[in-house]
């Protein structure tokens, strides 16, 4: 359910966070409008604490950037917030997917064999292209899966697939003993 409104200030002089769509461990994404182009994004602003690991913040821009398929949602910019000098924030603009999570769509209703097969097909399609360019998204959860309706009579939902911030590039793949990262019932056993 998405938060109230807020009155927060410009991000770079151009993206205004408006209201709270969801929380993760190291971020929130908020509704927001970029006022330069007057259209609505999604602005992801990193927490206090995920704003220490500044390597992170960039790899997963820089992973970002670089990806443009249909079945990933995209940037469209990437700065840091310094209006408060004493709390500076990363944040990440993305496109604003205008859909409902996976999950969300399970709880409210019971998708049909053919529905799962295309949902599956479509993760499956932006995953493949992902690994071919060496990233890892280590995340895939039903929270993290767009579905989004065009509204054609002709077109089936289509699974975007969102949320790299722990994806990892495979030749910076975590050495044995480290804490695995992810959501536990969706880890890889």
């Amino acid at each position: 359910m998405p938060g109230p409104a807020l009155n927060a200030p410009l991000l770079n002089g151009r993206y205004r966070p408006e209201r709270l769509l969801a929380r993760g461990g190291s971020s929130a994404v908020y509704a927001g409008t970029d006022t330069a182009l007057g259209r609505t994004v999604a602005i992801k602003l990193l927490t206090a604490e995920a704003a220490q690991d500044t390597a992170q913040y960039e790899r997963e821009i820089r992973m970002l950037a670089g990806l443009s398929h249909h079945g990933i949602v995209s940037i469209v910019d990437a700065g840091i917030d310094e209006s408060a000098p004493a709390d500076i924030r990363p944040f990440i603009v993305m496109e604003m997917v205008q859909g409902t999570s996976l999950g969300t769509a399970m709880q409210q209703r019971v998708l049909s064999s053919r529905q799962v097969g295309e949902i599956a097909y479509d993760i499956a399609e932006a995953l493949e292209y992902v690994h071919l360019r060496g990233i890892v998204h280590r995340d895939i959860t039903p929270a993290n899966v767009i579905l989004v309706d065009y509204g054609t009579r002709t077109s089936r939902e289509r699974a975007q697939l969102t949320d790299f911030g722990i994806a990892q590039e495979t030749d910076h793949i975590q050495a044995a003993g480290t804490p695995t990262i992810g959501t536990v019932a969706y880890l890889s056993p």
